[in-house]
C-alpha cells in the first residue's frame, strides 16, 4: 500500500488480523524508518510511508541477516541448511531455484 499513513495501514491490518492501536503502527513505521526500510513524507499532519525494497529484496536482506548469525565460519554447515529446507519444496520449485543458481553465476562470469 504505497503512500500509506498509520492510520490507513491499521485498519487495513486489524481487518485481517487482531486489532492494532495507531500508536503501536506509528512506533513500527518510527523503527522501520530509521531501519531505512520505508521512505516517508509529511502530508498536513501525518507521515506518508513507502517501502524501499521489494518483498524479494527484504526476503533476501533477511536471509543475509540469518546466515550472517548463524555462520560459524564453516560455509558447509550454511549450505547443508539450505539443502535440508531445499528437500523439502516440490519438483516446480526445485527446477526454479536450480535456474536462479544457473542465472546468479552466468551473471557472474559476465561481471568478471
Amino acid at each position: 500500500y504505497p503512500n500509506s499513513d498509520a492510520l490507513f495501514l491499521c485498519e487495513k491490518i486489524s481487518v485481517e488480523a487482531d486489532a492494532v492501536k495507531v500508536s503501536t503502527m506509528q512506533t513500527t513505521l518510527e523503527r522501520l524508518y530509521k531501519k531505512r526500510l520505508v521512505s516517508r513524507f509529511k502530508v498536513r499532519h501525518a507521515y506518508q510511508y513507502n517501502s524501499q525494497l521489494s518483498r524479494a529484496d527484504l526476503i533476501a536482506k533477511l536471509l543475509g541477516d540469518v546466515v550472517e548469525v548463524l555462520h560459524d565460519g564453516n560455509l558447509e554447515t550454511i549450505l547443508s541448511g539450505f539443502v535440508s529446507a531445499a528437500e523439502k519444496l516440490d519438483e516446480n520449485s526445485l527446477d526454479h531455484l536450480e535456474t536462479l543458481i544457473t542465472q546468479k553465476r552466468l551473471m557472474s562470469q559476465k561481471d568478471e
